[in-house]
Parts: structure tokens; sequence; C-alpha cells
């Protein structure tokens, strides 16, 4: 069965079963600089999926000075400019929904099949993303993906506790090793633009802003 899904020019892309064509990275850009992290929650300018992708690629880069590695950061989040960002307590709200609603004795079963269906569309619109950037899909390389979630958790931290304040650091774990990463949002203008900059940079890919 077909999903459609609205591409910028009107036509349409079956979400249920993306394609390399289907990838355009200065849609991706675009799409990812307008979609606010923690659906928008912090007060003020909103703080882009593309903007957090941008400074976790840039601090993986610093540390490592591996570019591929910075990439695969600046990628990991790029499913979301087709499905949004399905932040945490979504999904958790969801698990919890669904186990209450078929009256499951064991919740655990159905959260993990609602959590993993969830994985599954990523894991479809990632293999066209990353065919389309032409590397490796980044779970065939267990090593640089756990550095590429460890650097994704330490954003998390560093992220609410500037954006939300000193409560926050109370609620998601402070990272073991990295430093301090510099949270001040952008606009989207700048966001799309950087992302762009940093997809040319560590991955070679050209494009221009949509």
């Amino acid at each position: 069965m077909m999903v459609p899904s609205f591409r910028p020019n009107g036509s349409v892309m079956d979400l249920a079963n993306p394609q390399v064509e289907d990838i355009d990275f200065a849609d991706i850009a675009a799409r990812l600089s307008k979609l606010a992290r923690f659906n928008g929650v912090p007060r003020g300018p909103a703080y882009s999926v593309a903007q957090h992708c941008v400074l976790g690629a840039d601090a993986l880069f610093h540390t490592t000075g591996r570019a591929e590695l910075a990439g695969y950061f600046l990628l990991h989040d790029a499913h979301e400019a087709y499905i949004g960002d399905i932040v945490r307590p979504t999904i958790h709200a969801i698990e919890l929904a669904a186990a209450e609603e078929i009256e499951l004795a064991v919740g655990s079963k159905r959260k993990s099949i609602i959590k993993a269906a969830v994985e599954r569309v990523k894991r479809k619109l990632d293999n066209a993303i990353f065919a389309a950037a032409k590397v490796p899909a980044l779970w065939a390389l267990p090593t640089l993906e756990q550095q590429v979630k460890e650097m994704d958790e330490a954003m998390l931290h560093w992220e609410a506790v500037q954006l939300f304040g000193p409560l926050a650091a109370n609620q998601v774990p402070k990272p073991a090793t990295g430093s301090r990463v510099g949270v001040k949002a952008w606009g989207a203008c700048k966001a799309e633009e950087a992302w762009l900059e940093r997809a040319e940079s560590y991955l070679g890919i050209s494009a221009r802003m949509a």
C-alpha cells in the first residue's frame, strides 16, 4: 500500500517505500532547518534539527578529526525531514496508550512492537539516504554507530541544560566524555546553509539551497 507524502513541487513520494531518487539533500536541509527540536517547547527562537546535526557533527570532527564520522552525525536525523522529529516522550506515550488500548497483560511486548515499527520506517528512509550519499549504512559500521549515538546523547544533555535551564540537568544523563557544546538557536536560513556546507565538507555532497 502506497503512503503518499508531498514533495515541495506538489508531487508525492511513497513514504512506505522510499527510493534513492526520492532523496534531495537541498530539500532535507530546508526541511530540517524548519523542524524544531523538543517539539518547539523551549522559549524563544526555534532550535532546529539542522542546527543540532551541524553542532554535533562539528564537535565530532573537532575531537576526532574524522570527516566521515562527522558526516554520519550530520545524516543521523536526516529521515526526520520526511517523518518529522517524533520525540521520545511522544513515542513512549504511544507505547503506553497502545498497551492500554488492547489491554495487554504484558505491556512491554506491545511497546516493543510500536517502537520497532517506528524504527522500521526510519530504517527504510535511512537506506535511501545513505545510498544517495554514497556511504555505507551506519548500522553496518558498529563502532561509528556507537560514537554517533554517544554524541547524540551528549548533545541531548547540553541542549536540555542550555535550552531549559538547570532543572533539566537532572532529567538527562551527563555525558561521560566530551566537552560542552554551546547552544544558541540560529534562524532557519543559517541552519539550512550550515547543514549544506557540512554536507559538502564532510561528505562531498554538493547541493544548492532550496
